[in-house]
C-alpha cells in the first residue's frame, strides 16, 4: 500500500474517531436527529481540509479554514450544549427549530461548495482579474519596518483619542499596517530570507504590541485574526495544517474569555479605567484573567457560549420567521450600497448598525438598550431576509465570491504581493459571525490599500530581487 493512501486512511480514521467522542459525550438533551445533522456538518467542513492535502493544492488554505470554522460554529455546540437557550430572557427554541437550522446549515454548505467546486467555480478562474506582484526583499525589509511603526501608531491614536467621524474610517484602515508589516516580515521569514534583527522585530516588538494594542479593545477576535493570518501563512509555505499555533489560539480564547465581562465593565463605568491608554488596558485585561481563579472553567463556559452563538440564533429565528416576525426582504443588505463610501466624501452616511435592529427585532435585546450589539451572522441574515430560498441562494452565491476571490490572488504566477493581499483579505472574511455588510463594506479599500503597500515593494521586473 503507498504512503498517500496511508495518510487518507489516517485522516479518515481519525475524523470518523472524533465523530464517534463527540457522539459519546453529547448531553443526553441533544436528540438522534440532532447529532446525525451536526455529526455530517462537521464532516463536511472538513473536506476543503481532504482536498488541500490530498490533493496536494498550492494556494492558501482558506476554504479548509472556512470549513472548520462553519462546523464549529454550526455542528459542535450539538455536542457541548447542554441547555439551548439563547438570552435570559427569550425562550429557548424548540428541539424541531434546532433540527431545522441544522438542515438549512447543510443544505447551505452543500451550496457553497457545488457553486465553489463545481458549477460556475470552475469558469471563475477565466473571468476575473489576476494580482500579480513580486517583491524585492530589500524594498520589502525597509517598508515593513516604517509600515509597522506607522500601523503602531495610528493603531495607538484610534483607541486614545477621540477622532472625527469623517476620519475614522481612514485612521482604522491606516492602523491595518501593522499587520501588513507582521504580514511581510513574516513571509520573508518562512522564505528564508529574513535576517535576525528582522525576526526580533518580528517577533518582539511588532506581533506583541499588536497583541497589546488589539487586547486594549477588549475584542479577543481581533487577536485571533492575526494568529489566524499567520496560521494561513504557515499552512502556504511549509503546506502543514500548525496545530501547536491553532492549539496556542483555543487557549487564548478561553484564557481571555474568562476575564471579557469583567473587563468591559471595568473599562466603561470605572472612572479611574476610563482614561488608560490602550496598553495600560491590556495589562488590566491580562491581570483580571490571571487573578481569576476558575479562569479555564469559565473561559470555557463562556467560549462554548460564543461559539454557539450562530446555531442557536439560527434556531430561534427559523422558529418566529415568518410566522411571527416577518421576512426582511433584503434591508440588511442595502447598507452594502453606500457602506463603501468614505465618510469623508459622504458625511452623513448612516452607521451600520445591525446589530442594533436584529436584537431589537427578534427581542434579543432590551427594548432600552442602544449599546450592546447582537451579531447578526452572514447565514441567519440570509433567511430572515428571504427564508429558505435565501439560504440556498446566498450560500451559492457566497461559494462564488469566494473562489472569486481565491483565483484573483492564489494562482501561480500572483508573487508575494497576491499571497499577501489574499491572506489578509481571506482572513477578514472568515469571520462569518457577522453580517455581509460588516465583512465585505470594505474589502474594496483593503485591496486598494495592499496594492499601493505592494507597489511601493515590488521588483522592477521578475527576474531581479
Amino acid at each position: 500500500m503507498k504512503i498517500p493512501d496511508l495518510k487518507k486512511i489516517a485522516l479518515i480514521s481519525i475524523l470518523i474517531l472524533t465523530i464517534i467522542g463527540l457522539n459519546a459525550i453529547a448531553p443526553s438533551e441533544s436528540t438522534i436527529p440532532q447529532r446525525f445533522l451536526a455529526s455530517f456538518i462537521i464532516m463536511l467542513g472538513c473536506i476543503p481540509t481532504f482536498f488541500h492535502i490530498w490533493k496536494k493544492e498550492t494556494g492558501i488554505p482558506f476554504l479548509p479554514l472556512f470549513g472548520a470554522i462553519y462546523g464549529v460554529y454550526y455542528g459542535l455546540p450539538v455536542f457541548i450544549l447542554k441547555d439551548y437557550t439563547v438570552i435570559q430572557w427569550v425562550s429557548p427554541p424548540s428541539g424541531d427549530s434546532l433540527v431545522t437550522a441544522l438542515l438549512l446549515a447543510t443544505i447551505g454548505l452543500v451550496m457553497l461548495f457545488f457553486a465553489y467546486y463545481k458549477i460556475p467555480g470552475k469558469s471563475v478562474a477565466k473571468l476575473v482579474p489576476k494580482v500579480s506582484i513580486y517583491w524585492s526583499v530589500a524594498k520589502a525589509k525597509f517598508w515593513a519596518v516604517i509600515l509597522g511603526v506607522l500601523g503602531l501608531i495610528f493603531s495607538y491614536l484610534l483607541l486614545s483619542i477621540k477622532i472625527p467621524a469623517q476620519l475614522a474610517q481612514i485612521v482604522l484602515f491606516l492602523s491595518e499596517l501593522l499587520v501588513i508589516s507582521i504580514g511581510i516580515l513574516f513571509i520573508l521569514q518562512l522564505q528564508g530570507r529574513l535576517h535576525k534583527a528582522g525576526k526580533i522585530l518580528l517577533w518582539m516588538v511588532f506581533l506583541p504590541l499588536s497583541f497589546l494594542v488589539k487586547l486594549g479593545t477588549s475584542s479577543i477576535a481581533h487577536v485571533l485574526a492575526i494568529i489566524i493570518f499567520l496560521l494561513l501563512s504557515y499552512w502556504y509555505f511549509r503546506k502543514k495544517i500548525p496545530w501547536k499555533l491553532a492549539l496556542v489560539a483555543v487557549l487564548l480564547f478561553i484564557f481571555f474569555s474568562s476575564a471579557k465581562t469583567e473587563f468591559r465593565s471595568l473599562t466603561a463605568k470605572d472612572e479611574a479605567y476610563l482614561g488608560k491608554n490602550p496598553v495600560e488596558r491590556s495589562i488590566l485585561f491580562t491581570k483580571l484573567a490571571f487573578t481569576n481563579k476558575e479562569v479555564f472553567a469559565k473561559g470555557y463556559r463562556l467560549g462554548v457560549n460564543r461559539i454557539s452563538h450562530n446555531l442557536l440564533t439560527f434556531a430561534y429565528v427559523a422558529e418566529t420567521t415568518p410566522e411571527i416576525i416577518p421576512y426582511w426582504m433584503g434591508k440588511s443588505y442595502s447598507a452594502i450600497l453606500w457602506a463603501p463610501i468614505p465618510r469623508i466624501i459622504f458625511p452623513w452616511k448612516p452607521a451600520i448598525t445591525l446589530g442594533q435592529e436584529f436584537g431589537h427585532r427578534y427581542g434579543f435585546l432590551y427594548p432600552t438598550d442602544y449599546l450592546t450589539s447582537y451579531n447578526l451572522p452572514q447565514l441567519v441574515e440570509m433567511y430572515v431576509n428571504f427564508g429558505v430560498m435565501g439560504v440556498m441562494i446566498g450560500m451559492f452565491i457566497m461559494g462564488i465570491i469566494y473562489r472569486s476571490l481565491y483565483e484573483m490572488f492564489c494562482h501561480p504566477g500572483a508573487g508575494e504581493g497576491g499571497l499577501i493581499i489574499g491572506l489578509f483579505i481571506f482572513t477578514r472574511i472568515s469571520i462569518i459571525e457577522s453580517d455581509f455588510a460588516t465583512v465585505f463594506g470594505n474589502i474594496g479599500y483593503y485591496i486598494i490599500l495592499l496594492v499601493i503597500v505592494n507597489n511601493l515593494i515590488k521588483r522592477d521586473d521578475k527576474g531581479r530581487a
